[in-house]
């Protein structure tokens, strides 16, 4: 099977701070995909992470809202083919995009980086609507 990466798009960024001195946090992000089918050939990949912050709980000194999307043309696949190359293939194209953008934008805000590790594509869960 064929592929070419038509776009990468920034649909959505969101970020709240709600640090507070003294206060130890514990980041808890969430990583998670969508494909939609545009076409018959083009297909969208959307990644999502989120960090939400529980006030109560102290889990987060921010909230952090990113969605960014890859949008591919595929020719001569299988059904099955193609399956596999939106949730390993594409996934892994567009994930190194997502986590530069999260660190840059913590370093933008002179705040601590976060760098999110290299993850296996199978791992990341599909984003419920």
């Amino acid at each position: 099977m064929n592929y070419r990466l038509l776009n990468i798009t920034t649909k959505r960024l969101e970020f709240i701070n709600r640090a507070k001195e003294g206060i130890n946090y514990e980041l808890k992000p969430k990583v998670t995909k969508k494909i939609i089918v545009s076409d018959n050939s083009i297909y969208e990949l959307h990644m999502f992470f989120r960090v939400t912050s529980d006030i109560v709980d102290n889990t987060a000194p921010f909230e952090m809202n990113l969605e960014i999307a890859g949008l591919f043309e595929l020719v001569d696949g299988e059904t099955k083919d193609i399956d596999s190359f939106m949730n390993n293939n594409a996934v892994s194209i567009i994930f190194p995009y997502l986590r530069s953008i999260i660190s840059n934008v913590m370093s933008s805000m002179m705040l601590p980086p976060i760098i999110l590790p290299i993850v296996d594509a199978r791992s990341i869960e599909q984003e419920n609507d």
